[in-house]
């Protein structure tokens, strides 16, 4: 957990925490992820929509 606040943003790796609703409905599928942040100027962290976008 720490080791992604401290040593890894500034190499612009980024993560999510907390993901869920229907995560299961896409296990084990290929799938494009898209992430769409709230805007938050000079903040550290924001909100997001992630969505998985099914190839089938």
């Amino acid at each position: 957990y720490q080791l992604m606040h401290t040593q890894l943003f500034h190499l612009d790796i980024i993560h999510v925490e907390n993901i869920g609703g229907e995560i299961t409905k896409i296990l084990n599928k290929r799938t494009i992820v898209g992430c769409f942040p709230w805007r938050f100027v000079d903040g550290e962290s924001s909100i997001c929509r992630v969505v998985a976008f099914d190839e089938e």
